[in-house]
């Protein structure tokens, strides 16, 4: 794995795909690419489906690259090129504490995610909001790359499933 220069992190929201991918990204001095900025436009618009997906290859088409998200839509843009998938498969219980620890630190600290994106005291009470979108997608994503390296074409990857922080500290240690 040390040759691995192409490296995608996947969970579901809160398990540290950002945090992840940026040691990876530091450790290997290679280049991060975080699909929710590319996604997220200001106002927290969407960004269009081709115009995301361009951006995509655009980050991409380098030989070293570390990208964090779970973008459906993109994967097969991806997932190719992909040599190191990282999935972080925490706990639900783990999840949500840091999810709402997250989300309420950052409505206090006003801090800026994307595009001048900022979540608010509405956005953690709204009816889709991150939590319950990590309870949704939870069991969805774990089926999701259970089955993945299983997929033909894709036979090329290693898997790494990472279920707690003591594992990506040593996972991250060895790399």
């Amino acid at each position: 794995m040390r040759s691995a220069r192409r490296f995608l992190v996947v969970g579901t929201s809160g398990s540290g795909k950002t945090t992840t991918a940026r040691a990876i990204a530091a450790k290997l001095n290679i280049p991060r690419v975080e699909v929710d900025a590319l996604f997220h436009l200001k106002d927290w618009k969407q960004a269009d489906a081709d115009v995301f997906k361009s951006k995509i290859i655009q980050s991409t088409s380098g030989e070293c690259w570390v990208v964090d998200g779970n973008y459906v839509s993109v994967q097969d843009l991806i997932l190719p090129r992909v040599e190191v998938i990282v999935w972080l498969d925490l706990p639900l219980s783990i999840i949500l504490y840091r999810l709402l620890n997250r989300t309420i630190r950052r409505i206090f600290s006003g801090e800026e995610l994307w595009n001048g994106n900022k979540e608010t005291w509405s956005g953690l009470f709204a009816r889709d909001n991150v939590v319950s979108w990590a309870l949704r997608r939870h069991g969805i994503n774990r089926g999701r790359y259970r089955r993945i390296t299983s997929q033909p074409g894709l036979s090329h990857l290693t898997l790494v499933r990472i279920r707690s922080a003591e594992e990506l500290k040593k996972w991250l240690n060895n790399l």
